[in-house]
């Protein structure tokens, strides 16, 4: 089970590191950077907070995979992790039914982004996937994750990495759309 799950996040994370660049990568500075308003986010900034949101639980899942995590007690509450899994996973749903705003700790870095920033998904998208592959004989299951937005939240790595997967696809659907608005602007 641990290793077709793996198999299979390496899969997604392969394919939603080639939409990205299928959609965007042809895209200049000024094109990246457009926004439907002064209050949405850009193509740039949709990529940017995916890159900041995953990067977060790098350093966690870093120290599981060496077998050194931190302990806290929320993690030892025995339904909690499952709980939390299964309402964050519901809440970053790819095709979501409402807006919602993202914690100031995910908020991407600038308004206007750099024109790398589809290079710099495609290397970081790259490290996650090792990331994930450095996975395969750890218990998912049993290893939990504590959310870098509220400590008493946490999950297990199982659940961390359908997080990661469902937020990517939702952010990237997102930058998408604003591809296909009528006032985006034709190069």
């Amino acid at each position: 089970m641990n290793i077709n799950f793996i198999d299979d996040i390496i899969e997604r994370l392969t394919q939603l590191k080639s939409d990205a660049y299928d959609a965007f990568g042809h895209l200049n500075s000024e094109l990246l950077n457009w926004k439907p308003s002064p209050e949405e986010w850009s193509v740039a900034q949709c990529i940017d907070h995916i890159i900041i949101s995953n990067e977060k639980y790098f350093d966690e899942i870093n120290l599981i995979i060496a077998g050194s995590e931190k302990q806290n007690a929320w993690k030892n509450i025995p339904f909690a992790p499952k709980l939390f899994g299964t309402m964050l996973i519901k809440s970053v749903n790819e095709e979501p039914s409402r807006k919602q705003k993202a914690p100031q700790v995910f908020q991407p870095r600038a308004s206007k982004i750099e024109e790398d920033i589809i290079n710099r998904f495609q290397l970081h998208q790259d490290d996650l996937i090792k990331l994930a592959d450095s996975c395969r004989d750890v218990n998912i299951f049993e290893k939990k994750v504590t959310s870098p937005v509220m400590k008493y939240i946490t999950y297990n790595l199982k659940d961390t990495f359908t997080i990661l997967t469902s937020h990517e696809a939702r952010h990237i659907n997102q930058a998408k759309r604003i591809i296909q608005l009528e006032d985006f602007p034709r190069s």
